[in-house]
């Protein structure tokens, strides 16, 4: 199972998921910018392995900054090594309306999504 996590950088806090076998940062060079994404494996109580994987926030998945370009195409299953099963959204909880937005969108991709607030 592929889980993808997103939300804007500041909202999320590190270390919300404990990973075991961590890899590296993973990045994609894009006109000059470098951008990150961090992925690791976790194993849940009953056994089943799941590959995390943590986007660079956004706003939107209109994505105008190539990291929210990165952002978007993961989201999408535009990226063939990268298409998730389920959606993992960490917001803000005392700055809902702009999270609320995006999690209209995120949900109208037809994936499975959980909103967790902070």
């Amino acid at each position: 199972m592929a889980l993808c996590a997103g939300g804007h950088a500041e909202q999320r806090q590190d270390g919300a998921v404990q990973c075991a076998d961590r890899q590296p940062a993973e990045g994609r060079e894009l006109s000059g910018v470098t951008v990150e994404r961090k992925a690791g494996t976790l194993q849940t109580a009953a056994g089943h392995r799941i590959h995390l994987v943590d986007l660079p926030g956004t706003y939107s998945l209109r994505g105008r900054s190539p990291d929210e370009e990165i952002t978007r195409d993961v989201v999408l299953g535009k990226l063939a090594t990268e298409t998730p099963d389920f959606l993992l959204c960490v917001a803000d909880a005392t700055n809902l309306r702009v999270a609320l937005r995006l999690v209209i969108e995120l949900k109208r991709t037809g994936r499975p999504l959980l909103l967790v607030l902070t």
